[in-house]
């Protein structure tokens, strides 16, 4: 179900630009201004919220797999270039590449995780603000 309301607009926008930079300085403070955004949302506006929040957070972890997406492409053009530099002897530079390419995936590894960490847990706030859901 899909809400366009007033209060879901100002909740996203106030979401994607201040709520994961508070997170990461002051877990509690972010997740207790979550919960007094989403006062002035109805049952079924916090319900679409949390929907999209689970969401992001499955698409983070999503993209936060070494092999997914683009960086498949890199590591194997990565890899070619370095057996074909091994192979013509013009030395091993392009293991250079290979670990640029790690570090940038490890990197995005840990950025992927904890951004879900975060939607995950503003998903929890939000439904527990709910209140029981019917079986």
């Amino acid at each position: 179900m899909y809400v366009d309301s007033e209060p879901v607009r100002k909740f996203d926008a106030w979401a994607i630009n201040a709520f994961y930079p508070l997170f990461r300085k002051d877990r509690a403070r972010a997740l207790t201004e979550a919960r007094e955004q989403s006062q002035t949302m109805n049952p079924a506006e916090r319900d679409h919220v949390i929907t999209s929040s689970l969401n992001l957070a499955a698409r983070q972890r999503y993209m936060s797999h070494p092999l997914r997406g683009l960086k498949l492409v890199i590591w194997g053009v990565s890899l070619l270039s370095t057996v074909l530099n091994l192979a013509l002897e013009a030395g091993p530079y392009s293991l250079v590449l290979i670990g640029l390419v790690a570090a940038v995936t490890s990197v995005q590894y840990f950025v992927c995780r904890r951004q879900a960490k975060a939607y995950d847990q503003l998903a929890e706030v939000l439904a527990e603000s709910v209140g029981p859901r019917p079986t």
